[in-house]
């Protein structure tokens, strides 16, 4: 009888060198069950990513046609929970910054050891296909409705579909309104691990999520320093 071959995580890398990108995937697919997919600027690779559908994506900042950043936002808009790490020589903190808040999950300086980046794509990608969350409940608050199962918040009329990580990190608020929750708690349960990466990344959700109420006085997401976030419905859900 022959053994079951096991599905390969495909990988998306945007690379314009083409013997570094080259050397990473001889690596990633010697080393690990990966089936790696070469893209040499932003625009092929968003073309490529709009026919296949892959697990993790490894994105340039700098290269021809488009840059890491503008691909990252056009992958977002169809697709918010695949993985995103930045590989860049770029080592500036406005620019890790810059990553995060158009949509990636981790940014790797270049050099870096081949070892840390197959360790951290497995940590994304166990992250992303093992969060367990109910989908079946709606939350209200005031005039607004979070919907679990299609990750949107209806005001009145007008409906808007937010990123399922965003739509997480509210119903987590919500399940413990007027209550503290710890930074770590949140970033655990919504992100897998308690990391600098996925801090970067709960401050951004947590801002949009401020920008999204900021209308409603009554409805706040107010910040204990250092210690986590409360959501308040003044006048109860």
């Amino acid at each position: 009888m022959e053994p079951v071959a096991m599905k390969k995580d495909k990988v998306l890398l945007v690379e314009d060198d083409y013997f570094f990108s080259k050397t990473v995937k001889c690596f990633l697919e010697r080393v690990d069950r990966f089936e790696v997919h070469l893209a040499a600027d932003g625009q092929s690779a968003w073309e490529l990513f709009k026919q296949e559908q892959f697990d993790i994506c490894l994105l340039d900042v700098v290269m021809p046609k488009m840059d890491g950043f503008s691909l990252s936002v056009l992958i977002r808009e169809v697709n918010q929970d695949v993985p995103i790490i930045f590989i860049s020589s770029r080592y500036l903190e406005s620019d890790r910054i810059m990553g995060f808040k158009q949509g990636g999950d981790d940014y790797l300086v270049k050099p870096f050891s081949f070892e840390e980046l197959r360790l951290r794509m497995n940590i994304f990608l166990k992250r992303s296909k093992g969060q367990q969350f109910d989908i079946s409940t709606t939350y209200k608050f005031r005039d607004y409705t979070l919907d679990m199962k299609w990750f949107t918040i209806t005001q009145g009329e007008h409906i808007e579909t937010i990123f399922p990580k965003e739509a997480r990190l509210l119903q987590l608020l919500a399940e413990n309104k007027n209550r503290l929750i710890s930074r770590e708690d949140i970033l655990v349960t919504v992100w897998g691990a308690a990391d600098f990466f996925s801090g970067r990344s709960l401050d951004v959700y947590i801002s949009r999520l401020r920008k999204r109420f900021s209308k409603d006085k009554h409805v706040l997401i107010e910040a204990k320093r250092n210690k986590g976030y409360i959501l308040q419905i003044v006048d109860g859900i």
